[in-house]
This record gives C-alpha cells, structure tokens and sequence, in this order.
C-alpha cells in the first residue's frame, strides 16, 4: 500500500479543503485531541499537525474506500442550538462528533457554482459521497462517527442523502425563533444570514424568486436583511422536507432547537435515539455544559443573558422584525 492509499485508511488525515481549478483535494493531518475540543474544523481552529497532502479528485474518487459505514448527520438551520446539541451527545471513546468540517463550505461553494452554471454535478454528487464516507471513518476501535455539516452545506443534502444507510437529525426552529436567534447576534450574523440565503438560492427557482422579493423588499437595508433572514428559514425548511422525503429506509427525525432551552436532555436524548448513539454520561454533560457556551467553552452561559440579549434586540429593532414577520407570512406563506 502505497502512502496515498494509506491517507484513505487513516482517519487522522482529514479531507480538509478542495480545489476544483487544480481537481485536487487536500487531507490535512490532525491531532484528535484538538479535534474533539473543537467547537469548529472550518478553518478557525487549528486542528493540524503539520503535515498536508494533496490528492487528484479522479484519483480519489477510483479508490476503494474500507468500509460502507452507517453515516451519521446532524443537519441544522443556523443558530439552533446545534453546536450544544453536538455537545451533549458526544461522549468520549463512545461518540466523537466532526463539528462543520471545511470541506463541506468548499462542496457547497463548488456545487453551488455548478448550478449556477447549469453544468452536470455528476462528478460532484460522487465527490460529496466519498467524502461522507472518508469521514465516518472511526477514530478508535468502536467508536462512533458523527458529523455535523454548517448550514451553508444544506444545498448539499440531495447528494449526501444518497451516500447510503444513515441516520440523520435534522434541527430546526419555528420562523419567529429563527428570526429573533439572529438579531440576537447583530449585525455579523444578519450579513451571514442574508450571504447564506442567496447561497443556497442556487438549486431552485422559487428559492431564488424568493431571495429576489427580499432585496426588493421597500425600506432600507436593515428591512431586507431581516426579509433575507426568513428567506433563508424557508428555503432550508424546503430543503428538510425534500430531504426526509428523500430519507427512504433511513432513520431521520426532525427536532426544535427551542427545546435545547427548556429540557436539553430530553431533547439529546431524542436525538440520541434517532442517531443509535450511547452517552452513559448524559446527565453529567448536560450540567457541564449549562453553564458553558458550547461554540467557546472559556465562557460562560445562561438562559437569562440570552433573553436578556433577545430583549435588547426587541426594543432595538423589535417593531421592524414584527413588520418582517408579516412580510413573510405574505409573500413565503406559512
């Protein structure tokens, strides 16, 4: 075995960035530790040991990987409570869970350009599958894979659905949560939502009309960035649909993130179950973990400061996020 096959056979070299210019993909060496304590492995964290490789695409794509394993996914909306739900069902030699791995932002952006060129997305839907598998690979004998994709992956979900037998929980939040979770964040997290909206916008044409009526949408910029905010829960909430529908045979279960805030537990253990995961230590890591902010563990977290801030927001914008919702409510529907 040659070292580049071994890269396939060896999860600590992750598949961690994708060129399509050059139609190479790059596995990055990484230290398990720095990926387990991870909030994300997109980029802002350093999880490498140093060593890199870069594979052909149509290389990679006729080697035979080990194994088929059952895949595992965490889908979600954006600020849902996904990053904390991962959290509570990871469990350390049991369950290790792969938080928004780069090489999805990369398919999603490559795919995206696809259908935006109209062009066959045949070598990219093959692509998408091999990576779901590269990345199920288990860290440790017995271990559990699980991998939670960002959002701005969701265009990818017809492909990922067919990589084969998984499980998958899909969160989501009503669209009034939705909303009031990324005015809670300001003004960065309006500009992604408003960024992720005309992303996902690619694949079909009433997702883009829709994206179209919001940067139509009368008033300033704050009105469409609101507008492109609930665009963007609506044309995810299509794409959950389309994607349970598509689930066949495999276990799928879509879950409220509102519930991560009143029972957390029952909420992981739902998911758990779906998934088919252990976590014999739920209870104490649903402590641990409630009073920590689960995307950066140094600091603190409470259910009243995030009230506090969605307070804030509401005497902030309040009035304009209501005219939003009624905007919504007539040109999404219900």
């Amino acid at each position: 075995m040659t070292h580049r096959e071994s890269v396939l056979y060896d999860p600590t070299w992750l598949p961690h960035r994708i060129d399509p210019d050059r139609g190479e993909i790059l596995f990055l060496r990484c230290d398990p530790d720095r990926i387990a304590a991870a909030s994300f492995i997109d980029g802002r964290t350093d999880i490498g040991v140093g060593s890199s490789l870069a594979l052909p695409i149509a290389d990679l794509l006729r080697q035979p990987l080990p194994s088929r394993p059952t895949c595992r996914f965490l889908f979600h909306i954006g600020f849902c409570g996904s990053t904390l739900l991962s959290r509570l069902i990871e469990a350390p030699g049991h369950v290790r869970v792969l938080r928004e791995p780069n090489i999805f932002a990369d398919l999603a952006n490559y795919r995206a350009a696809l259908d935006r060129r109209e062009s066959n997305a045949e070598m990219s839907d093959r692509l998408v599958q091999h990576i779901c598998l590269l990345l199920h690979r288990p860290w440790s004998p017995g271990e559990i894979m699980v991998v939670k994709p960002s959002n701005w992956a969701n265009n990818l979900l017809p492909s990922i659905m067919s990589a084969g037998p998984l499980k998958a929980i899909f969160l989501t939040m009503t669209r009034p949560a939705f909303l009031q979770a990324v005015c809670r964040g300001g003004s960065d997290r309006l500009a992604f939502a408003a960024r992720a909206a005309v992303h996902l916008s690619s694949r079909g044409t009433r997702d883009a009309s829709q994206v179209s009526g919001a940067l139509a949408r009368k008033g300033d910029d704050l009105d469409r960035l609101l507008a492109l905010t609930l665009v963007l829960h609506a044309i995810q909430q299509r794409a959950f649909e389309k994607a349970m529908k598509q689930s066949g045979q495999n276990e799928v279960r879509l879950l409220h993130g509102e519930g991560l805030r009143t029972d957390p537990r029952h909420l992981a253990r739902q998911a758990m179950q779906t998934l088919a995961v252990p976590q014999p230590m739920l209870a104490d890591t649903v402590a641990y973990w409630s009073g920590r902010n689960a995307k950066a563990p140094d600091q603190a977290y409470s259910v009243q400061d995030e009230r506090d801030a969605d307070g804030r927001a509401a005497t902030a914008i309040g009035d304009r996020m209501e005219a939003a919702l009624q905007w919504a409510n007539e040109a999404l529907g219900n």
